[in-house]
């Protein structure tokens, strides 16, 4: 395990590689919770009911989805 934390934080192209990719990970994880709050509060909802309040994760923030002007009919080009 050693190993894999002198590659992932060393100085060479290889660790700034892997520090690359759990940037990636990160920000696509930010993104499915931020894009998916409301199905993510919903498996939280029944996590928590089915052990009986045993486990307990915080819930995310629903940002709601807003059509632009294009897809709401907002916009006219003559």
């Amino acid at each position: 395990m050693s190993n894999f934390f002198k590659d992932a934080f060393g100085s060479s192209a290889r660790a700034r590689m892997w520090q690359i990719f759990v940037l990636i990970i990160v920000l696509c994880v930010i993104g499915v919770l931020v894009g998916g709050g409301e199905y993510y509060n919903k498996y939280v909802s029944k996590l928590h009911d089915k052990t009986g309040g045993a486990v307990s994760l915080p819930k995310a923030t629903e940002i709601p989805f807003r059509l632009g002007l294009d897809l709401q009919g907002g916009t006219h080009l003559v």
